[in-house]
């Protein structure tokens, strides 16, 4: 409930006495001096702050729902740039391009097919100037923002590459890709290092896999079974010394650790524990404990870590962490019946994080909230 509600709305002079109504409804004070009414006044919003402090980063946008044009069966993927939010609509094979300043519908590209400018499927997008790149299993389109295909590239990612999960750019010709693995039960005979791999800096010109990194043996149990598909939460922004940082966050620790991505060099800034009270803990298989959902978004302002478990508590919240991954700080939680409670980080800029809905909720709703005032 916003603050302004309790702000005193009308003063009424009756003789004898002043009648204070306050615009939340329901509450009304009766009071014989003006001196009351300031009293009042202030007090009502102490109690107001005192009420909303754990919730001061309101949602500044929500888009989807059932909002004609901007209604999403199944929403996807998220990127977001200065004036351009671009979600991915999967039942329509479509990204619907949102203006930032005030939510409204720019255009919608693409469409289920095989044709010109039309896609089959959506697995991760990003922005490239006035171009916006879709990742279609291990093919690129390169789709001008007025919805008109620029050209396609087919990526090198190796054999055992499923899909890509998440990408970011590292330059204008190069990217680091995060890709989906099959179970180590599949892989258990595969020898190749760049096999068991899940991040790739590929050439935007060639398609070619310039490097790969992160082995799975740092990342989970051995004892998945099979047909499950593995994968890396990953999220990357400009770093400022050029080329990208890239922050990954282990979904079976819950340990973010940072690189420094330029074409011709990987190199590890920072790794942090950064350990959530319940989440981690022994597992009876495994020895590890996975967090129930694990994802993050990047931008100038820090990285957002988002984390669930529905087990015991049921709890889940958003972190922001610090650029350095040494600072944490708790920026919000979530209820058991919050819409947002499965949802995940999807997307940043600046100080915004957006966190995508549950998808089993009839219309999915992406929520931005503006979390500068939290950070302070």
């Amino acid at each position: 409930m916003p603050i302004a509600r309790f702000v005193p709305a009308r003063l009424w002079k009756l003789p004898g006495r002043v009648r204070v109504a306050v615009s939340r409804p329901g509450f009304v004070a009766t009071v014989r001096s003006r001196a009351i009414v300031c009293v009042v006044g202030v007090a009502a919003l102490q109690l107001a702050n005192a009420l909303h402090a754990s919730q001061a980063q309101a949602a500044r946008r929500q888009i989807g729902g059932d909002d004609g044009l901007l209604a999403f069966g199944v929403m996807g993927p998220v990127t977001a740039g200065e004036s351009l939010i671009a979600i991915v609509d999967r039942l329509e094979c479509q990204v619907a391009l949102v203006r930032t300043r005030d939510n409204s519908l720019l255009r919608r590209i693409g469409g289920c097919g095989r044709g010109p400018g039309e896609l089959v499927r959506i697995d991760a997008i990003t922005f490239k100037g006035d171009t916006v790149l879709v990742a279609e299993q291990r093919t690129l389109h390169f789709l001008h923002l007025r919805g008109s295909t620029i050209r396609k590239q087919g990526l090198q990612l190796g054999p055992y590459a499923l899909q890509i999960t998440s990408m970011g750019l590292i330059d204008d010709s190069t990217a680091v890709v995060a890709i989906g693995l099959p179970s180590l039960e599949v892989l258990r005979k595969v020898t190749d290092p760049a096999a068991h791999e899940y991040l790739r800096v590929v050439d935007l010109r060639t398609g070619l896999t310039l490097r790969s990194f992160v082995h799975d043996s740092l990342i989970g149990p051995s004892n998945q079974a099979p047909g499950w598909t593995r994968d890396l939460p990953m999220c990357s922004s400009p770093h400022p010394s050029g080329g990208a940082r890239v922050v990954t966050l282990n979904p079976w620790t819950f340990e973010l650790t940072q690189y420094h991505l330029t074409r011709d060099d990987v190199s590890v800034q920072s790794s942090h524990l950064t350990k959530v009270d319940g989440l981690t803990g022994p597992d009876e298989h495994s020895g590890r404990r996975r967090v129930g959902l694990a994802s993050t978004a990047c931008s100038s302002f820090g990285v957002f870590a988002k984390w669930s478990r529905s087990d015991g508590g049921r709890r889940s919240g958003v972190l922001l962490v610090d650029e350095y991954l040494h600072g944490r700080r708790p920026i919000v939680r979530f209820g058991p019946t919050d819409s947002l409670f499965f949802g995940t980080a999807v997307a940043a800029w600046g100080s915004e994080v957006f966190l995508r809905s549950n998808e089993l909720r009839d219309w999915p709703v992406l929520t931005g909230l503006d979390l500068r005032a939290s950070a302070r």
